[in-house]
């Protein structure tokens, strides 16, 4: 009779736990701490899936847009529509709900606007050394676009008539002007590119390109030789004091922003993975009345096994 009454407990305990379901969230397991607390939707749709035992963690994949992510014994389940209640099965939604992830935990808004306002503080520091230079040579009025023009702005500033015509010197100002050209034309487009990018994550990669021309044109202006490199020129234009820490610390940040950008489009598998044990998941709730029945079947059995025995030894 002992081990009739063990297996009717047994029996008694798997129907309470096949049938039992925690009242929300709060009571299964030890659920992480949001910053908001979820609707009643996801409240009542995740207990749903929750054995008594169960421990459950909610990660917000992005708040904003209500995206969380429910991981069920430490697996990733499924991610829910936190306004809706309803699981998401689109492969696609839950590719860009954990891009969301990644650049929200990867501070990517706060490094790009960083990187831009380091990009700006730089193209700033250079202002008053260019501005010098310019009216030095006559570049910040007149047209220097070959030889003669580029020599009739040095002879418009009495102080440049006094080296015009030593060697190289024409020359050196014509090669600053296409410099100036240069980084006229490539800093605007940096600019641009990143403002898309403010807007569009994926344009990331033509972002950084454009930074790359940006510091070949930096480059071409620090090698011009009219800054301090013509002999004839007698340093008659200084190098330029601009920070360019601050433009590595701007690439740097675009480098790693990049690198976000790469993870975020190689999330395929992993949205496969979490969709697999959604399906897995949901069959399982689905099928979790007649387990329940092949599994009381199946104890009623050998409760009848275990009583035909005891009385074939009281026999």
């Amino acid at each position: 009779m002992v081990w009739q009454l063990l297996i009717f407990v047994l029996l008694i305990f798997v129907v309470f736990a096949a049938t039992t379901y925690p009242a929300n969230l709060s009571t299964a397991g030890s659920p992480t701490v949001l910053t908001k607390s979820v609707s009643s939707l996801t409240n009542k749709t995740v207990s749903k899936y929750l054995e008594p035992s169960d421990s459950i963690e909610l990660i917000w994949l992005n708040e904003s847009a209500g995206m969380l992510l429910v991981k069920l014994n430490g697996a990733e389940t499924f991610i829910i529509n936190d306004s809706r209640g309803e699981i998401v099965t689109d492969a696609n939604v839950t590719v860009k709900s954990l891009a969301d992830y990644i650049r929200s935990t990867g501070n990517y808004s706060r490094k790009l606007a960083a990187s831009i306002r380091q990009l700006e503080e730089f193209n700033a520091s250079k202002a008053s050394g260019e501005a010098v230079c310019k009216r030095m040579t006559g570049l910040d009025h007149l047209p220097c676009v070959d030889r003669v023009s580029c020599l009739v702005c040095c002879l418009a500033v009495p102080n440049c008539q006094m080296i015009a015509y030593g060697e190289g010197v024409v020359q050196a100002v014509m090669e600053y002007r296409q410099a100036l050209n240069r980084y006229e034309q490539s800093y605007p487009a940096l600019r641009r590119s990143l403002e898309i990018t403010v807007a569009n994550s994926s344009h990331i990669v033509n972002a950084t390109k454009e930074l790359y021309e940006y510091k070949s044109a930096v480059m071409g202006i620090n090698n011009a030789k009219l800054l301090g490199k013509c002999g004839s020129c007698f340093n008659y234009c200084k190098p330029y004091n601009w920070s360019l820490a601050k433009l590595a610390a701007s690439e740097d940040s675009l480098i790693y922003l990049q690198y976000l950008e790469s993870l975020s489009e190689n999330l395929g598998p992993h949205a496969k993975l979490i969709l697999n044990e959604t399906a897995r998941t949901k069959a399982y709730r689905y099928n979790r009345a007649e387990n329940k029945s092949r599994l009381i079947s199946r104890l009623d059995r050998m409760d009848a096994a275990v009583v035909s025995g005891m009385l074939a030894l009281q026999a």
